[in-house]
């Protein structure tokens, strides 16, 4: 109900006890209470929801390591996020316990969802940008982010804007200073610190 938040995102990071029955019935039934949650809960939000890490030791007698994340990929294909590969490359070395990882690891995860659902919701807004580039706001972030087949680089946070640089290795890493409120990532990539910008699908996480 705060009314200083213009737009709120929600991620939910839950399931991993439920997910270790390796049971569809107790998949469908985080599916329907998430879909509770989109439909009458938080209709005017955006909600995600993170893969479970179902390879680690704490899923070791799980039947079927699959059908949880299946189930909740299934009934929200746009809303999942989906940390296979992350956790895959950390759980060897990385947790703590047969269940949970160590703070750096939290931290990293943390991270990366929040930039990755900034990237969806600016490529989202793509078509809400404003023609006048003195409009825009931005909100201060310090990130690293990646150049992919889409990347052209903006002077100003339009697509109307002059063209700095039309496209560029994909790979590339970029520095993210902030995020435009009409679809574009304000970056630093000039050596005297003169910001220029990235349309939201042309960064990758």
């Amino acid at each position: 109900m705060n009314p200083n938040i213009e737009h709120w995102n929600i991620i939910s990071i839950h399931g991993g006890v439920a997910a270790s029955k390796g049971s569809k019935e107790v998949a469908d039934y985080f599916a329907d209470s998430y879909r509770n949650w989109v439909t009458y809960e938080f209709p005017e939000a955006d909600c995600y929801f993170v893969s479970v890490a179902t390879m680690t030791k704490f899923f070791r007698g799980t039947r079927d390591k699959q059908v949880f994340n299946n189930t909740i990929q299934a009934a929200f294909p746009d809303a999942f996020l989906d940390y296979t590969d992350f956790y895959n490359a950390r759980c060897e070395t990385n947790m703590v316990d047969i269940v949970h990882w160590d703070g750096d690891t939290y931290a990293e995860l943390i991270k990366d969802l929040i930039m990755n659902v900034a990237a969806r919701r600016t490529a989202k807004n793509q078509g809400q940008v404003s023609e006048s580039p003195a409009a825009f706001t931005v909100m201060e972030v310090q990130a690293v982010m990646d150049t992919n087949d889409k990347t052209v680089v903006y002077e100003q946070p339009s697509l109307d804007s002059n063209v700095l640089l039309p496209s560029c290795e994909a790979g590339i890493p970029v520095q993210v200073t902030g995020i435009t409120n009409n679809g574009f990532f304000r970056v630093c990539i000039s050596p005297d610190g003169t910001a220029s910008y990235i349309a939201g699908d042309g960064l990758t996480p």
